[in-house]
């Protein structure tokens, strides 16, 4: 959401959209789940982390519903970490450490000011507490000496990296591609306001200019005309869907991550559309990001289909057009996704895999195209092979049930009578 600066730079805490705290409730889960999964070995006794606010704000919000104050970015990401380390430690006989080091920047002075005052009231000062830093300048200023103190933490290199910015030019792609390419294991969140980048930028050109995208990368995107971004009819989306798929190279074949999760935010206040997108190289980081998807809902959408072809645009199926719901993450949605999977994936197992395919493969080569996550394209497989057009065999070549789930390495492939039916 837009920062309102105002607010802090007066001394008061700026009011909080509902979209931003279904951001925030994300935010938050994410991470105490990010922490039981790699803490899950019982002989550990500590574990490094660095997270990184590179917008980090005042550090506090007035909720207009309830008149009562929410914690801005900085706050949640500390909160998060330490409810996680007192819940671990529940369930351990022998204590955990979660080791964390936290690096908030903010680029105005004033505001700056404003957040160390409130970690002052909390007891966690910067001046008192050596692992919190409160950085003042520009993010991509900072990036470096950060990721040399990530480095220098260990080999792991667990880092997660939230970059709220206010509109669309703080974070250049070569930021991005610094973080991955020094750090493998490191996570991003990025909020891009792609509505203000089709409202106000003209062509895709000027949007890849100010996303820091190569010229080079353009001429390769051919799908991609002038055309795609021309938003004077209010009906049309192909301007989101451009986006989406420019953004979509960007963040792979450009920045180095291998998964994201490309869905938009609805502010109800503004009506335009935020790019809440979750970059790593972990295809499990992806799918737990889906899972909070699916359970938050309706705060988030995107603009293409309901099974593999999440990226793809027909205006048949677009909502502003059709006057159908969009795709919103609530139960709808989930009937459309699994009727949508149980026809394209045998189309894409008899044209991708005619020979078979493991199905954590499977998995890991569709994720970035659908809003699915892993447990429902398991129910999906299935339900297919239960009705005959799928069969699976265990990693051995053995037998499976067809009222199994699919595990990670048995071989799935289109049923000879399904070829047949299909």
């Amino acid at each position: 959401m837009p920062r309102k600066a105002y607010g802090w730079k007066s001394g008061a805490p700026p009011e909080i959209a509902p979209h931003s705290l279904a951001k925030h409730r994300i935010l938050r889960e994410y991470i105490e789940q990010y922490l039981e999964v790699v803490t899950v070995n019982p002989a550990m006794d500590s574990v490094r982390i660095t997270l990184v606010d590179g917008f980090a704000g005042g550090g506090e919000y007035v909720d207009p519903r309830t008149s009562t104050l929410h914690p801005g970015s900085p706050l949640i990401l500390l909160d998060a970490v330490r409810a996680s380390e007192a819940r671990i430690n529940l369930k351990r006989t022998k204590p955990l450490k979660i080791d964390g080091r936290y690096f908030f920047i903010e680029k105005d002075p004033t505001v700056a000011t404003y957040l160390r005052e409130v970690l002052r009231k909390r007891g966690d000062a910067p001046e008192t507490n050596a692992q919190i830093s409160v950085l003042e300048g520009a993010f991509e200023d900072r990036l470096d000496p950060i990721i040399a103190s990530i480095k220098s933490r260990g080999r792991a290199g667990r880092a997660i990296f939230l970059l709220d910015q206010y509109g669309y030019t703080g974070v250049p792609m070569r930021s991005l591609q610094r973080i991955f390419s020094e750090l493998p294991k490191a996570e991003v969140f990025l909020t891009l306001a792609v509505g203000w980048m089709t409202a106000y930028l003209p062509t895709a050109g000027v949007a890849a200019e100010r996303l820091g995208i190569r010229p080079e990368v353009m001429k390769r995107l051919a799908a991609l005309t002038e055309a795609d971004f021309d938003v004077a009819d209010p009906l049309r989306r192909p301007d989101l869907l451009a986006i989406q798929q420019l953004l979509h190279y960007a963040s792979t074949t450009e920045v180095g991550s291998t998964y994201y999760t490309p869905f938009f935010i609805i502010s109800r206040e503004s009506n335009r559309p935020y790019w809440f997108l979750h970059m790593a190289n972990s295809a499990r980081a992806h799918d737990v990001v889906k899972e909070l998807h699916w359970k938050i809902e309706n705060n988030f959408t995107h603009y293409g289909s309901a099974g593999l072809s999440m990226l793809g645009y027909d205006p048949a199926e677009d909502p502003e057009v059709t006057g159908q719901m969009a795709f919103d993450f609530n139960d709808a949605a989930r009937a459309r996704t699994r009727a949508s999977l149980i026809q394209d994936i045998p189309r894409r197992l008899n044209s991708k895999f005619s020979a078979g395919v493991k199905f954590g493969n499977l998995v890991e080569a569709t994720c970035n195209e659908t809003p699915a996550t892993r447990a429902l394209v398991a129910e999906v497989v299935r339900e297919l092979c239960m009705q005959g057009d799928v069969e699976k065999r265990g990693g051995e070549g053995e037998r499976r049930a067809i009222t199994t789930l699919p595990l990670g390495d048995d071989l799935v492939r289109v049923a000879r009578q399904g070829i047949l039916r299909f």
